[in-house]
């Protein structure tokens, strides 16, 4: 039986962030996350939409939502004290188009300066379905030793409509320390993470629809 046009809402799951800083100089791999460079953290996964993409339909975001409920910490290693990180930087990413690693490396490089789909990237902005920067830094203020606190958040994704059979999912956490690196042993916290795509499957003009696949096929041709 051919699927109808209907609402749906795609999830994107990251879970919690519970690691160390090693005396190899990278934050250790837990829970699915894996270190990237001396400074970052990656946990990726993927969005089933084969079943949709062989019935040619369609999906279109009309609204997202990002819950994260909990508090991230950054500890020294010799108790619970603040450790060197001087800020946290976090983006998430949902696209149509999967990121290599040198890309993911140079994502990491321009946190701060741009983002994915921004002019002098090398991302096209329509395959950015979400995204979201956000800047942590530590609050010493509040009794909470290493507490680091959200102070600048924003959003740069398209919510374009999508025909690929599998949507990309990123999550990147990069940290700045005092001196150079976190000292060995310190610890990173953060909690888990669901990014929800409300949107609607719908079967498109035969045009149009052969038209995305196309700017899909060529796009990742040029990862």
């Amino acid at each position: 039986m051919a699927l109808e046009d209907r609402n749906e809402t795609l999830s994107a799951m990251f879970p919690p962030v519970d690691t160390a800083y090693s005396s190899t100089r990278v934050w250790e791999s837990s829970n699915g996350w894996r270190g990237l460079g001396d400074n970052a953290l990656i946990f990726d996964s993927r969005i089933d939409l084969s079943g949709y993409a062989m019935e040619e339909l369609t999906f279109a975001t009309y609204e997202t939502m990002y819950q994260d409920p909990g508090v991230i910490l950054q500890l020294s290693g010799s108790g619970p004290t603040a450790g060197t990180v001087s800020k946290v930087e976090i983006i998430e990413m949902i696209t149509d188009v999967p990121f290599n690693e040198a890309a993911l490396l140079t994502v990491i490089a321009d946190m701060g300066n741009t983002v994915p789909g921004m002019l002098s990237t090398t991302q096209d902005f329509r395959q950015i379905i979400y995204g979201r920067y956000s800047l942590y830094v530590p609050n010493s203020t509040l009794g909470l030793g290493g507490y680091m606190q959200l102070i600048s958040a924003g959003g740069f994704g398209s919510k374009e409509p999508t025909a690929a059979e599998n949507l990309f999912c990123y999550k990147i956490v990069k940290t700045t320390s005092t001196t150079g690196r976190p000292g060995t042993g310190e610890t990173l916290t953060i909690p888990a993470c669901r990014i929800g795509l409300k949107g609607r499957m719908f079967r498109e003009d035969e045009l149009p629809y052969m038209m995305r696949l196309k700017r899909s096929y060529e796009l990742q041709q040029l990862v």
